[in-house]
């Protein structure tokens, strides 16, 4: 909240690091600024500095734009500094630039085809439905959502599948579709526990918790919490 944003006016990127990128910006040397600037974004989020670590990747992005050589020797790819830059402005309470830079990193991720590519443009996607829903946009969140599960195949089993359903049932929960999130949710567990994946399933037996809850069953509700 309040005390996030603020740490990230104060800044917090240590003095001669902070020169260095400064320098090499200024003197536009991409090539030479990029690495800097890098560090400096991390040190900034590790700071909790969001609003200066948001300005900061979203430099970086625009470097490795300018310098792709460079980008590639440092491992770097331009939809990953788009991330980093998309999650930094949420966090710091910039939804709209978080929403576009999560649609720039969407963009730049491309249309490669293989399992690696479909599962990093899924990502992407439940990146975007995390901007979309802190936004309050909650329609074009569970598009999102849906762009997910329509991208991941059913089988085999994927702990991202069953992260997509399960907050996907979450939307339908804040919907007040609580029968149909109740379904979406078991679904989920069902899933998760043939993908072995854990953080998933926990997060499905929450939605389903509070949706049996609502539905005037506060028992089994309570038991899926545990």
């Amino acid at each position: 909240g309040a005390s996030v944003k603020t740490a990230g006016r104060r800044g917090c990127i240590p003095q001669g690091r902070g020169r260095i990128v400064r320098l090499w910006d200024l003197a536009r040397r991409p090539d030479r600024a990029l690495g800097p600037m890098i560090e400096a974004a991390r040190a900034a989020e590790l700071a909790f500095a969001f609003a200066e670590a948001y300005r900061l990747w979203e430099r970086a992005a625009a470097l490795a734009a300018a310098a792709p050589e460079p980008a590639d020797a440092l491992g770097v790819a331009s939809d990953e500094l788009l991330e980093h830059a998309a999650d930094a402005a949420v966090l710091a309470g910039e939804y709209r630039a978080a929403i576009a830079l999560g649609e720039a990193a969407i963009e730049a991720a491309g249309t490669a085809d293989g399992a690696g590519a479909r599962e990093r443009r899924v990502h992407l996607h439940d990146r975007l439905r995390w901007y979309l829903w802190e936004g309050g946009d909650r329609r074009a969140a569970a598009a999102a959502v849906e762009t997910a599960l329509r991208t991941l195949p059913a089988e085999p089993p994927t702990a991202a599948r069953a992260q997509a359903l399960a907050q996907h049932a979450g939307i339908l929960l804040y919907a007040g579709e609580y029968e149909r999130s109740v379904e979406e949710a078991t679904a989920a567990i069902d899933l998760a526990r043939r993908a072995d994946a854990p953080g998933e399933e926990a997060l499905a037996l929450g939605v389903q918790g509070w949706s049996l809850a609502v539905l005037g069953e506060p028992t089994a509700g309570l038991a899926r919490f545990r």
